[in-house]
């Protein structure tokens, strides 16, 4: 049963993976779509859906440049959040005006009080200038980092998996 539960479910992950992963590529390019949300959902679903998805699409440089920092410290730059929060907005209200049912005006309100209440009390803001903290091996890893290649250099630390001192899970 469980089998077979999965054998409808990941497709369905593997597909909206897919179409997310579309959106958030649209985002790159045009400054009204946000990319951060989309790039979030695809990861999601590719974790849900594919193991070997989740791998391709967390070693791209779009996972990387875009959501990796947030994934890993749940924080982002001011200015950064600034730019989500103002262009969900803009977007929102202007989708809310053009539907013409109530209910889906009241749920795209709701959505957008929650946005703003995610990023504002659950999204820690970096420090100016601390972007570099979002680099994987910057910020506040640097230190820790570096101890473990000083320790690699040695021989007392095995590579791991990955090559980066982390086993794989």
């Amino acid at each position: 049963m469980i089998n077979i539960m999965k054998r409808i479910i990941n497709p369905f992950f593997i597909v909206l993976g897919f179409i997310s992963l579309g959106a958030g590529l649209v985002g790159v390019v045009l400054p009204v779509i946000p990319t951060t949300p989309f790039l979030l959902l695809t990861a999601f679903c590719f974790a849900k859906g594919s193991k070997r998805f989740h791998r391709w699409f967390t070693s791209t440089g779009l996972y990387k440049k875009h959501i990796e920092g947030f994934v890993e410290k749940r924080a982002m730059p001011a200015r950064t959040k600034a730019s989500i929060l103002a262009t969900v907005s803009i977007v929102m209200p202007i989708a809310m005006y053009f539907v013409p049912i109530i209910h889906a005006r009241i749920a795209m309100g709701i959505v957008l009080i929650g946005h703003w209440w995610y990023f504002i009390f659950r999204v820690k803001t970096l420090p100016a200038g601390d972007e570099a903290g979002l680099e994987p091996g910057g910020g506040a890893n640097a230190a820790a980092d570096s101890a473990v290649n000083e320790a690699r250099e040695k021989g007392t630390v095995d590579a791991g998996a990955g090559g980066d001192g982390r086993t794989e899970i």
